[in-house]
């Protein structure tokens, strides 16, 4: 028996998988399963495959992302929506499917490794395969859920600020900073989520309205120059603290530490 191989544009090829996979997993199913409300990304790339009798038998999705992997970005790829139709399972389908997919990723020479995400007892079915099980953590967005953006050009300088509006805002000592130029900063996604607190006398402080990350500040967002909470990054932003500003306005506990830098009693000359 031959079977044919179908690997298309996963958007174009939605309308094709659509039924094949909300007959796998009805809504009613989904809402029962722990991870039911989990906002699944459409396919890059979909592995088609059709019974001989007609119609789709089995589907698995391929995935290209640009992750931070120990603090690093990585090309990885990935597998999600493995189904198969109930009356064409344990034919093999899912396996012919599955070694596409995963051939399809190695021809993409940029993928570093892959991720599949499945069921635990779904584990010995991918073990069997050579999928090896992952033990660490893995933090993915949701629509709506996240504020994104990339710096682009180098840091300008970073300092620790000890005024008390950056204290109070962060609940610590202060903040620690870097400007970048207006043109090296680029929001990606979650401008909506963004709320800004601008003080009369001082610099803007720019926040996350969900979770209340301190992100922004200077002249935000409209200045030559961005302010960026380096902890706010999720990889080694490339420059690090070269002086302390408003130490005079420092809390009675903050005890700034010896570490040969230079200190300023208000801002940055």
């Amino acid at each position: 028996m031959s079977i044919e191989i179908d690997v298309l544009n996963g958007d174009a090829s939605w309308p094709m998988a659509e039924p094949l996979l909300e007959a796998v997993w009805p809504l009613h199913v989904l809402e029962k399963l722990p991870w039911g409300h989990i906002t699944w990304a459409h396919a890059d790339l979909r592995v088609l495959i059709d019974a001989p009798e007609g119609d789709l038998a089995c589907h698995v999705g391929i995935y290209f992302r640009t992750i931070i992997w120990n603090g690093r970005k990585v090309e990885v790829g990935g597998i999600g929506g493995v189904a198969t139709r109930e009356d064409c399972r344990r034919r093999g389908y899912a396996s012919v499917a599955l070694n596409a997919a995963i051939q399809t990723m190695r021809d993409h020479e940029a993928v570093l490794f892959a991720l599949l995400f499945c069921e635990p007892h779904n584990f010995a079915f991918y073990q069997a395969r050579g999928w090896h099980p992952f033990t660490g953590e893995i933090y993915a967005e949701q629509p709506g859920g996240k504020i994104r953006f990339e710096v682009t050009a180098p840091f300008r300088w970073a300092n620790h600020c000890h005024c008390s509006r950056c204290r109070k805002h962060s609940g610590a000592f202060g903040e620690t900073q870097g400007r970048v130029p207006r043109h090296g900063f680029r929001l990606l996604a979650g401008e909506e989520l963004i709320r800004v607190f601008r003080p009369d006398d001082g610099r803007v402080k720019a926040f996350c309205s969900v979770c209340g990350s301190s992100l922004f500040g200077a002249e935000w967002p409209e200045g030559d120059e961005i302010g960026i909470r380096l902890g706010s990054l999720d990889a080694d932003p490339g420059v690090r603290p070269q002086f302390h500003t408003f130490v005079a306005s420092r809390a009675p506990w903050d005890e700034i530490p010896d570490d040969g830098l230079p200190r300023y009693d208000e801002g940055h000359p």
